[in-house]
C-alpha cells in the first residue's frame, strides 16, 4: 500500500512539475508576443491620431499632448496588457503563439507591426466619412424596422 501512495505522490509530483513548466513557457511566450506586437505603442499611436483633431481645432494645445498621452498611458496601459494577456491565454495555444511569434519576428511581421496605428487610423477614418455615416444610419433604420 505504501508503494502505490508513494508512486502516487511521485507521479502527482512530477505531473505538476510538467504543468507548471508548461504553463511557465506559455507565459514567456505570451510575454515574447507582447514584446514582439508591442500593444502599446500601437495603442498609444492611434491615441496620438485621435487627439490630432483636437489640436487642429484648438482644443488642446499640441506641446501638452505629450503629457495627456502619458496621463493616459498610465491610466489604461496596466489594464490593457492583463486583459491583452487574458485574451492570448482564453484564445490561442502554445504552438499557435510560437507560431504567431515566428511571424511577429520576421521582417513582414515587423511591418505589419508598424503599419497598425496607421491602419487602424484610416479605419476610423473611413467610419466617420460624413457619407459613410448617412449609409450607416440608412442601413440601421432599415434593420429596426425588420
Amino acid at each position: 500500500m505504501k508503494k502505490i501512495f508513494v508512486s502516487m505522490l511521485l507521479l502527482m509530483t512530477v505531473v505538476g512539475v510538467q504543468a507548471q513548466t508548461a504553463n511557465d513557457e506559455f507565459t514567456k511566450e505570451i510575454e515574447r508576443t507582447i514584446e514582439l506586437s508591442n500593444p502599446t505603442k500601437t495603442f498609444t499611436e492611434t491615441l496620438n491620431s485621435q487627439l490630432k483633431p483636437l489640436v487642429a481645432q484648438g482644443m488642446v494645445s499640441s506641446d501638452k499632448i505629450g503629457d495627456i498621452i502619458k496621463e493616459i498611458e498610465q491610466l489604461m496601459v496596466p489594464e490593457l496588457k492583463k486583459r491583452i494577456v487574458e485574451i492570448y491565454k482564453q484564445n490561442f495555444t502554445l504552438a499557435e503563439l510560437k507560431q504567431m511569434n515566428d511571424y511577429l519576428a520576421s521582417p513582414v511581421g515587423q511591418k505589419a507591426v508598424k503599419l497598425t496605428p496607421m491602419i487602424a487610423e484610416e479605419s476610423i477614418k473611413v467610419a466617420s466619412m460624413p457619407e459613410m455615416q448617412e449609409k450607416l444610419m440608412k442601413l440601421m433604420s432599415s434593420l429596426m424596422q425588420q
